[in-house]
């Protein structure tokens, strides 16, 4: 049994209590809002408000879109087979209630990845008190590189997270690399390899792998993952990629992925442990990563995973996303300039971007609404409350050309790949995009006011129907 120290940094746990500048800024922003009431009319209050969100969504959009432009070239073969030195592996395999049928296909992709398995150790983490898990691999026959690592229930202190089981892996880990893989992980067989040969010929302390999906073809909301995260992982990660090698190795933020990032044991011997009261601390790990001088990249390797079959697990997925975005800008915001100091103004903004662009899904239903009045009464009503000017950034700049960024994004990123009927669809991804991050948001803020507990909240597995 593995035990894990209960000293932990609390920062993401107490973050309601501790907003720093974040707190102040906001303040700010009221006092100014009511300053411009007092003296003026109320109603620029409101436009003062309308204007912030309408010109951070048009650079969102925008940022997105240069990103897409910069990485949509053909990506150069990896010549691992030139590789010198062979670094060896840990893998980490955090399981919470999972089907014996999905382990047994985890291990047996596990398996087939070709690198000496003498240079890899993999640990298989489940809780002690688990007993849904271990009865279900009671029986199963593990390769030799993986051992089974029983970890102990939740105690006072801690939570019962994946990160949390993540960093009782990380007390036994002492090979070069560590790697994370989700429970219905495929990775692409030479990813070791490629991996290798990356870090051995870049300046790099963390590479973040592609993530793709392998039941795509299964119904409209896998297809819409899938197409998703051909954006995210394929595209607008590997423009980040190429910012890093044209900005003096400064780079923009690249956020890492929940799953086949791998990092170098001197870099997790400085940070230590993720943050287990973050639903999504591999966010936030990033910023670890920066604050000790590290530097990210991205390896088009594709590791293929299982994409949510119903709403339900879509929407419960999502949800969590948001909450962990929002538990992560008000971390990271606690003190701007000390973050700007260590991680640079470039990052910190596009981190901002990321978070932020979507817990903003939270005012989508206030511009929609205002979209349908200014259709409706532009010249009799809307006009006489809002300055033109108001109108035509909204309509034109982020309903017209914010939509159809987004709209060339998702079916340029399907075309490139001949899936012509997700390019298609890319309108109904769209909308369909919005009103599950709107409600995602909803939902997100609900739980934190109501029940701000980290607990691990995780997808159900073995739903797919391979392509």
């Amino acid at each position: 049994m593995v035990e894990k120290s209960s000293s932990v940094d609390k920062g993401s746990f107490e973050f309601w209590k501790n907003f720093g500048n974040l707190r102040h800024a906001f303040w700010g922003y009221i006092v100014i809002a009511l300053l411009i009431a007092v003296f003026t009319k109320p109603v620029y209050v409101l436009v003062m408000f309308i204007l912030t969100c309408q010109l951070f969504f048009l650079i969102i959009t925008y940022y997105k879109g240069y990103l897409f432009l910069i990485s949509y070239k053909k990506d150069k073969e990896v010549p691992y087979h030139e590789l010198k030195k062979y670094p060896s592996f840990n893998i980490l395999l955090a399981n919470y209630r999972e089907k014996g049928e999905t382990i047994k296909d985890l291990l047996a992709n596990i398996n087939k990845i070709n690198y000496p398995k003498e240079l890899i150790k993999a640990y298989l983490i489940i809780q002690e008190d688990d007993t849904t898990t271990l009865s279900e691999i009671k029986d199963l026959v593990m390769p030799s590189f993986v051992e089974l690592l029983k970890i102990h229930p939740v105690r006072q202190g801690e939570v019962q997270s994946k990160s949390r089981a993540l960093n009782c892996g990380l007390k036994v880990c002492e090979n070069d690399i560590t790697v994370i893989f989700d429970s219905e992980d495929e990775p692409d067989v030479d990813q070791f390899l490629k991996v290798a040969y990356h870090f051995e010929n870049n300046d790099l302390d963390v590479i973040q792998c592609s993530i793709g999906i392998y039941n795509s073809n299964q119904n409209f909301i896998t297809r819409f993952f899938s197409s998703e995260f051909r954006c995210f992982f394929e595209f607008l990660l590997n423009g980040i990629d190429r910012t890093t090698k044209k900005a003096n190795n400064r780079g923009l933020y690249l956020p890492l992925g929940g799953t086949s990032f791998y990092v170098k044991k001197e870099m997790m011997d400085k940070i230590q442990y993720f943050d287990m009261f973050n639903p999504t601390e591999d966010l936030i790990f990033s910023s670890s990563v920066y604050s000790h001088g590290g530097r990210i990249g991205h390896l088009p390797s594709i590791t293929k995973g299982e994409a949510p079959v119903k709403l339900a697990q879509l929407l419960n997925q999502r949800t969590r996303w948001v909450k962990g975005f929002i538990i992560s800008t008000c971390v990271l915001n606690r003190n701007i300039v000390k973050t700007c100091k260590q991680i640079g103004f470039g990052r910190w903004l596009s981190f901002n971007f990321w978070t932020l662009g979507s817990v903003i899904g939270l005012v989508s239903p206030m511009f929609f609404l205002l979209t349908i009045l200014w259709i409706i009464f532009q010249d009799k009503l809307f006009n006489a409350f809002f300055p033109y000017w108001i109108s035509v950034i909204g309509f034109y700049g982020l309903m017209i050309s914010g939509s159809i960024i987004s709209m060339l994004i998702f079916a340029a990123s399907s075309l490139k790949y001949r899936r012509y009927k997700d390019a298609l669809l890319s309108p109904f991804f769209l909308l369909f995009s919005n009103l599950l991050l709107t409600i995602s948001c909803y939902r997100a803020l609900y739980q934190l006011i109501t029940k701000p507990n980290m607990a691990w909240s995780k997808t159900e597995h073995g739903l797919a129907k391979k392509d």
